[in-house]
């Protein structure tokens, strides 16, 4: 990091160094040396890593196809210039930790079938998901606050009129 007195601040009394407005770009291995009253100089490594928090990712449905009964599904979690953890969730939980990536790869039978697959991009600091919408095994919701609307409405029409859910 260049020396910017404006970023930077020292209080002698600690011993305490203040960064403001780190970058990324600050991430680095610093080197802190001392000089003892005796004349002996001491040195410590520093390390600091600086992350920007979790913009939103776009979810990228790459294949949907209808096979034998199933869905096969691909979906790419896409945020640029990262490097981040993906967790991919549906609507019984987390998919298993072995489809856990970037790319979601699925095969989906009708007795397993989920209204929403989430992709959850995360760093030390922060974490940003975005979420797909299915009305049914293998077709995708116009939009999800459409698909919920349509869900809900219908649910409730139905509990109202005393009508059986089918």
């Amino acid at each position: 990091m260049e020396a910017n007195v404006d970023r930077l601040t020292f209080d002698r009394r600690n011993g305490t160094l203040h960064i403001y407005k780190v970058l990324e770009t600050d991430s680095s291995t610093y080197l802190l040396k001392v000089l003892k009253e005796a004349g002996a100089e001491e040195e410590w490594k520093i390390p600091l890593e600086v992350f920007n928090p979790v913009p939103k990712p776009d979810i990228r449905i790459e294949k949907i196809q209808e096979v034998n009964n199933s869905c096969y599904l691909i979906l790419s979690c896409v945020i640029f210039n990262q490097s981040l953890n993906y967790t991919w969730y549906r609507d019984s939980g987390p998919v298993p930790k072995e489809l856990q990536s970037g790319v979601l790869e699925i095969t989906i039978k009708p007795q397993n079938y989920s209204r929403f697959y989430t992709c959850q991009v995360s760093n030390p600091v922060s974490n940003s998901s975005n979420t797909v919408y299915f009305t049914s095994t293998c077709k995708l919701a116009l939009s999800s606050g459409v698909a919920w609307i349509a869900t809900w409405l219908v649910v409730m029409v139905s509990t109202i009129l005393g009508l059986p859910l089918t």
